[in-house]
């Protein structure tokens, strides 16, 4: 489609991974890479970001991870001319205040990205009883209301639940 990456790309899909502090960034993404056979995912909080290759079936994805922390979370700013793809993650058992302020960092997100750069949104945490619905959380962020093609996906990221649907729906953009 408008994307520019309906086909194979030589290139790795360049792909930024954002979200607020602690909302499981970098735990998606060594639930990426790690090996299926492994029963959990253990991270630490990420201290500038990491970079990642995810070679799919039809796609690679170069992830851009990036902590979370104030002195790097606006930095990755610079990196949107570049970014093919986003991926947003949320913390979906935070109180409905952090949940906003979520949708306004990713409403800040939407204001500096090309409209053709599709967006996909993990509600993540969803294995916690006290877990917002993905259904909850879009209507909370307006999503019907934004130009960009997007998708939110219920996901436990510790559990591998919902991860790969989500990458799959990326992959075909």
């Amino acid at each position: 489609m408008g994307s520019g990456f309906s086909f194979f790309p030589k290139e790795p899909v360049y792909t930024l991974l954002l979200g607020m502090p602690n909302s499981g960034k970098t735990t998606c993404l060594r639930a990426l890479t790690a090996d299926k056979l492994e029963k959990t995912v253990s991270t630490t909080s990420t201290v500038g970001f990491n970079l990642e290759e995810v070679i799919c079936e039809k796609v690679s994805f170069l992830f851009w991870d990036f902590g979370g922390k104030d002195m790097i979370f606006g930095s990755y700013r610079h990196y949107y001319p570049n970014a093919k793809a986003i991926v947003y993650v949320i913390d979906s058992t935070n109180d409905i205040t952090e949940i906003i302020n979520s949708k306004n960092e990713i409403c800040k997100i939407l204001k500096e990205i090309n409209s053709e750069v599709p967006i996909l949104i993990f509600a993540n945490k969803q294995d916690l009883p006290q877990s917002h619905s993905s259904d909850e959380i879009q209507r909370t962020f307006q999503l019907d209301s934004i130009k960009h093609k997007w998708h939110i996906q219920s996901c436990s990221f510790v559990c591998y639940e919902g991860l790969y649907e989500g990458i799959k729906w990326l992959e075909q953009m």
